[in-house]
């Protein structure tokens, strides 16, 4: 064994995921397209959140959620190494242009749907 190797501590894993056409998988996703109906901040606890693709397409139910989300501080280390979620349309300071980043900071207001 490596003299650097500790048994007493847990294994780690690197994972590598190769992920192609991110797009065109977005794109095949089910969205809800009738009978919306809006859901009371007060009944979210009762809404079956368990959304699968089983059964026919007309049977399923899907959900478009408007949230805010808020990455709390003890996260910030340990989620720097990789991309944080929801990355958002910005102005970085001193640039030009708009560009897609993916940052720790609190979001407002982001539409996203589950099918």
């Amino acid at each position: 064994m490596n003299e650097g190797y500790d048994s007493s501590k847990p294994d780690k894993f690197l994972m590598y995921f190769d992920i192609n056409n991110l797009y065109g998988a977005a794109m095949m996703q089910s969205l809800p397209c009738s009978d919306f109906e809006w859901v009371h901040p007060f009944r979210l606890d009762t809404v079956n959140w368990n959304v699968n693709d089983d059964g026919p397409v007309e049977c399923k139910i899907g959900y478009i959620l408007e949230v805010d989300l808020k990455y709390p501080d003890e996260l910030h280390d340990v989620h720097a190494a990789y991309l944080p979620f929801c990355p958002e349309l910005l102005n970085p300071p001193r640039s030009k242009q708009y560009k897609l980043l993916a940052t720790l900071e609190p979001k407002k207001k982001i539409c996203d749907s589950l099918s």
